[in-house]
């Protein structure tokens, strides 16, 4: 009992306040959801803060495994559960006009949109194939409902294309993880390292090695299983597609992280393979945006390209790499968040999803149209943003191993241009002069400030990268 209560304190204390709220959720729900609805935000906002200051106040320590080591918590898992939690939030404030209209069902939505935190903050920590496949089908069923909540076809359409896609992922994943314990009669990632460093890598193990990423591919949106975010995102509400947009992906290629940083530190074959989905995935992201008329699946596509971005970090197989990944996880939360609380703004000011419908934004605007452009200009990698900042990292960490490198690196600088390019044609129809026309408008008062407060995260790390990268590199020593 003692020993119980040491693991619930010291490592599993934010999940377990989480999952207190979640099933307080469920109460409500069932008996007096409906008279205290307008509140619900507020309890959610709270059941995401209560883990936040565990973890950054070190009530919730590092460097201990738990439950017969099936669970860890490093300083690399603390800080991916903040990024998660820090993403909820933001969708929570996102989520405003949402509840308006859900009413009733509020305690429902932030149910499910919990357990899905829940599951990726498990996926995190997971050290054992066992609960990372139980973390991933939470998270992969949760996301499911939150995408076909609503009582609409487009929705129900894009639930059924989410849930084919991760089958198949799924099952890529489990065929993968049954064979690498077939070869090594090992679960645990602790005891297969060992397993690893006792003998030379065969053709078996990385082939069930290349299963395992295949399988992990859909929930960071990579190749080949890319193809379901922008169809997923054009039929879920936009504070949705912020959350899938983040979340899944970040605890997706963290637990590649830490599998890959603990297992396979020196495999040319299975960093080859990264290297190459990497570059796809950035490839069909950033020239897929170009030809893209719906808001919606232009910045899917573009989640696509930063997937890739980050996979590309994890590819390189060091400390380097690992940290450019974190530091990127770091940035892309603000810029990804701004982002998409641009996107509702302009969407209640345009009453549409078409970008051809921007036009003239800016001169209405101007405020809200100034922050959005930071932010894409952000994306795009320009200076002076994180955003910038984030892709040079990145871009020296591939060099500091050797030459070899180089060629990936001026691919992905290619296939940037384009991108950028992308990024542009969306600015220049914001400033567009031609629109002379009245353009409707609700105040948002939970989407402004997500929408300035990251925009201006966005400047801040950009003039305080040395703390996070000094920050990255710590977490990342310690997977």
């Amino acid at each position: 009992m003692n020993l119980l209560f040491f693991e619930l304190q010291n490592v599993f204390l934010p999940e377990a306040i989480l999952l207190i709220f979640i099933i307080f959720n469920i109460v409500a729900t069932l008996t007096f959801g409906k008279r205290i609805y307008k509140f619900s935000s507020r309890i959610a906002l709270f059941a995401v803060l209560l883990p936040l200051i565990t973890i950054t106040a070190g009530i919730a320590h590092g460097g201990y495994t738990i439950f017969s080591e099936n669970y860890i918590q490093t300083n690399f898992t603390m800080v991916m559960r903040v990024l998660i939690l820090m993403g909820t939030f933001f969708t929570i404030l996102l989520s405003q006009n949402i509840i308006k209209k859900l009413r009733f069902r509020a305690f429902e939505y932030y149910t499910i949109l919990l357990t899905s935190t829940f599951s990726a903050m498990c996926l995190v920590g997971a050290n054992d194939f066992v609960p990372m496949f139980i973390a991933l089908s939470g998270m992969s069923i949760s996301n499911i409902i939150l995408i076909a909540y609503w009582n609409k076809y487009k929705p129900k359409e894009a639930a059924i294309k989410y849930l084919i896609s991760s089958a198949v992922g799924m099952g890529f994943f489990l065929f993968g993880a049954s064979v690498m314990y077939g070869i090594s009669g090992e679960m645990n990632f602790n005891l297969l390292n060992l397993h690893y460093y006792g003998q030379d890598s065969s053709l078996l193990f990385v082939l069930a090695s290349m299963f395992m990423v295949f399988g992990m591919m859909f929930f960071a949106g990579c190749v080949p299983f890319n193809r379901w975010i922008p169809d997923v995102f054009q039929g879920s509400p936009y504070p949705v597609c912020a959350y899938l947009s983040f979340v899944p992906v970040v605890a997706g290629l963290s637990i590649l992280a830490r599998f890959f940083g603990n297992i396979m530190t020196e495999a040319p074959l299975m960093q080859l393979i990264l290297s190459v989905i990497a570059i796809l995935t950035i490839a069909c992201g950033f020239l897929a945006i170009i030809r893209q008329t719906d808001i919606k699946r232009f910045l899917g596509y573009s989640a696509v390209a930063q997937s890739g971005l980050m996979l590309l970090g994890l590819s390189i197989f060091s400390s380097y790499g690992t940290a450019s990944f974190v530091y990127f996880a770091i940035v892309y939360l603000f810029i990804n968040y701004g982002i998409w609380a641009g996107g509702i703004t302009f969407v209640a000011c345009a009453k549409s999803d078409n970008i051809e419908d921007y036009k003239g934004l800016f001169y209405i605007r101007p405020y809200y149209t100034s922050a959005f452009v930071f932010c894409i200009a952000a994306l795009a990698g320009l200076p002076p943003t994180a955003g910038f900042l984030s892709r040079l990292y990145l871009y020296s960490s591939a060099m500091r191993i050797d030459l070899s490198g180089l060629p990936v690196l001026l691919i992905v600088l290619l296939i940037t241009v384009a991108g950028i390019y992308g990024y542009f044609r969306l600015i220049g129809i914001m400033f567009d002069k031609s629109a002379k026309r009245e353009l409707f408008y609700k105040e948002q008062m939970n989407t402004k400030i997500v929408l300035y407060f990251c925009t201006l995260m966005t400047l801040v790390t950009f003039f305080f990268a040395n703390q996070i990268i000094w920050l990255s590199m710590f977490a990342a020593l310690d997977l």
